[in-house]
């Protein structure tokens, strides 16, 4: 008979080693032990003993290595030159989240289409879009605690980098999509925001129980 695996295979296919074994995340695949088989990808079995269904380890989410567990230095120094540019400042505290939301959307955008523009190498054009558009609109909100409503939040941009450089405002993202949104409130964890939440809703069912009680709506 087949011996299902169940946990242990979910465990491999998200890039983690059952049981605790393994050498760390992404291990090495599980053996057969004694008196089982093996099955590989194409389904054919070996000779003797119980069928075990074995998976290759990947990466939960994919991406690139880069994007997913290392640093990006070279994305500072060209975030930091397309700030200059447009006249404003960043302080490195604030680099630091948006680098951490960036490296989140680049994991998530090769499984869940959050945004069309190119992320690898971190193009001007994509810099300005998702961080230094939201920070010249900063320029014209005061940081208060006013009542913010970001409609059709997808990605994060711009309510997620408008939101650490102003964090008094109060922010809620809408989204109809429940993919979206999983992707939207682990954003809001991973850029450190503290007063946001997210809401999986069609705009037109939230218009009537919010009528006239929101400050800014983006």
């Amino acid at each position: 008979d087949d011996l299902d695996i169940g946990e242990e295979a979910e465990a491999f296919r998200q890039g983690e080693p059952a049981g605790g074994g393994g050498d760390g995340a992404g291990g090495g695949e599980r053996r057969p032990q004694g008196g089982e088989r093996a099955i590989d990808a194409e389904g054919r079995a070996g000779g003797g003993g119980r069928a075990v269904v074995l998976h290759r380890p990947r990466r939960a989410f994919g991406g690139p290595p880069d994007l997913v567990t290392k640093a990006l230095p070279a994305f500072h120094e060209r975030l930091q030159e397309r700030v200059r540019a447009a006249r404003l400042t960043l302080k490195s505290e604030e680099a630091e989240r948006f680098e951490r939301y960036f490296r989140l959307l680049s994991r998530w955008n090769s499984q869940i289409n959050l945004t069309a523009l190119a992320l690898k190498d971190f193009p001007a054009v994509t810099l300005d879009r998702l961080f230094v558009e939201p920070l010249i609109a900063a320029e014209l909100v005061e940081d208060r605690p006013a009542s913010w409503f970001d409609l059709g939040s997808g990605g994060g941009s711009p309510a997620i980098p408008l939101s650490v450089v102003r964090p008094s405002l109060r922010l809620t993202m809408v989204d109809s999509v429940s993919k979206k949104t999983a992707f939207l409130r682990e954003a809001v964890r991973t850029a450190g925001l503290t007063d946001a939440r997210v809401l999986t809703s069609r705009i037109e069912d939230l218009a009537a129980s919010h009528a006239g009680r929101v400050d800014l709506v983006s």
